[in-house]
């Protein structure tokens, strides 16, 4: 493989003076933990964060480019609540002067709103009891981990009896797989950042269909399935040929089909979220040539809009496109950003119909389609990948056998040499091995629990499993001062609770 990495320019490089606004931003239901052991640092974000920004020409190629400030209500604390808020940061800090007790959920997402219950119940005829099974979660306990980095004892929930249509449990598979391709691409970007100086990017976008055309879901659902993904294929087809130069390259993205709007998801609205690596692989050459991430809306509008006329399909004057890109980094900003970003694409319509009712009443005539509903709320919104997307993990293990051949081995000379100054340093080799098992505190406490690589929910670093309490042990350890913390969406802070 060459070390260099080709650079291939932008192939339309205007960009848009008002940038496009970015597409429906995540919701307030979606907001809980991340990767396989429940860390997500969105639950302290705001809605609109993202990393949009050329390393090289601090130019936005649309969507938002600044963090947005903490939103901070003045509302006045409920009952049991003390007046002791916290930003992310300043849980960060507390966590490293002290143990913690964190709540890293949304309520509606355990125990969901009544009309969210009715809801499925009046719609799949179940019973009373059947539905709310059917719907809810409990929690079972605390997980209790020890943060490496802040050096103290963090307690969250485990949550556990998940209904089928429990919406913690869908928003918990997408967000599984989300961790997985999110953790590969920052894996890549770490093999690749001293090869390629301008950066890694995933860029977002968003293609909309005419809202006639997402009505047509009402009579014929499947058939509007597969007419908007062969306008896909039309527009995969196109930007293949804008891009590729040799038959042995290839794209990498990814593309989730979604068919309702997230604020109201009674109102059909088919859209495509696609997430596209700037990243081109030569599989003869065995390297990887980045291209900019910036595109040109104007173009994917025209483009977009002649695929949606030549699949009959009316269209406006201009068609809704949405472009942004995340740079694909190990800062924790952007790790969150891509996190959310890919958990977003992937969401269920569970998560929404259920923050749907957490601010309406359930009222039969929303059942005027019930076959329809039906369909949708089954309906598996399905990440599929193209290119070298689908076997990004082969081409990892292909670049770690390339590194490692890189490395040059210790003769057997040097060996020898090695291990007569561990033997002179420490006495003898064994004992040099005991002695740094204990060089932290973290790895005695392994030695105790046997424990496996976790991560603390508050701060995303390396973290150890200890055990798992029960909610009284809970309730005990606030008794005793140990101060219990809520995250607040419409504060945008952790609020201390009392009880």
């Amino acid at each position: 493989m060459d070390d260099g990495v080709e650079a291939r320019g932008n192939l339309a490089p205007s960009i848009p003076r008002e940038p496009p606004q970015s597409p429906v931003p995540p919701t307030n239901s979606e907001w809980d933990l991340l990767p396989a052991n429940d860390w997500d640092l969105s639950v302290v974000l705001g809605c609109d964060v993202s990393i949009s920004c050329d390393r090289e020409t601090s130019l936005c190629s649309g969507g938002r480019h600044a963090h947005v400030a903490p939103l901070i209500s003045s509302t006045p604390a409920p009952a049991g609540v003390d007046d002791d808020t916290l930003t992310q940061r300043e849980l960060i800090d507390l966590h490293k002067e002290q143990s913690v007790i964190i709540q890293t959920h949304n309520d509606i997402l355990i125990d969901p709103p009544k009309g969210f219950v009715e809801f499925i119940q009046k719609l799949l005829d179940y019973d009373e009891l059947s539905a709310k099974i059917i719907t809810s979660a409990e929690i079972e306990g605390y997980y209790k981990v020890f943060c490496e980095e802040g050096r103290h004892i963090v307690y969250y929930p485990k949550i556990s009896n998940m209904g089928k249509l429990n919406p913690y449990r869908k928003h918990k598979t997408a967000k599984r797989s989300s961790s997985r391709i999110v953790k590969s691409l920052l894996k890549l970007a770490e093999f690749l950042q001293d090869k390629i100086r301008k950066g890694v990017y995933l860029i977002c976008l968003e293609l909309t269909f005419p809202k006639e055309f997402s009505y047509q879901l009402l009579d014929d659902f499947y058939g509007t399935i597969e007419k908007a993904k062969a306008c896909f294929k039309d527009f995969y087809a196109w930007f293949k040929s804008s891009k590729l130069r040799d038959k042995d390259e290839e794209l990498g993205l990814s593309a989730n089909l979604h068919l309702w709007s997230t604020r109201n998801p009674f109102e059909p609205h088919v859209h495509f979220h696609i997430n596209i690596v700037n990243l081109i692989w030569n599989r003869a050459k065995e390297k990887f040539i980045r291209f900019s991430p910036k595109l040109d809306v104007d173009e994917l509008q025209r483009v977009w809009k002649e695929i949606l006329q030549k699949h009959g399909i009316d269209t406006p004057t201009n068609v809704d496109v949405h472009v942004r890109f995340i740079e694909i980094c190990n800062k924790w900003e952007n790790k969150n950003d891509l996190f959310r970003r890919f958990r977003y694409c992937q969401r269920s319509v569970i998560l929404d119909f259920c923050r749907y009712f957490e601010e309406h009443e359930f009222d039969d005539s929303l059942l005027s389609n019930k076959e329809y509903l039906i369909n949708l709320i089954f309906y598996t919104n399905r990440r599929v990948q193209y290119g070298w997307l689908r076997y990004i993990n082969r081409i990892l293990k292909r670049l770690d056998e390339i590194r490692a051949e890189e490395l040059d081995d210790f003769t057997e000379e040097e060996e020898r040499l090695i291990l007569e100054d561990l033997e002179r340093l420490h006495g003898n080799v064994d004992e040099a091995e005991d002695l740094k098992q204990f060089d932290i505190p973290t790895e005695l406490l392994e030695l105790f629990y046997d424990a496996k690589d976790w991560y603390c929910p508050i701060c995303g670093g390396r973290a150890k499993l200890l055990d798992v309490v029960t909610p009284e042990t809970i309730d005990k350890l606030i008794y005793k001062g140990i101060k219990y913390y809520r995250w607040d969406q419409n504060r945008h802070r952790w609020v201390c609770y009392d009880s």
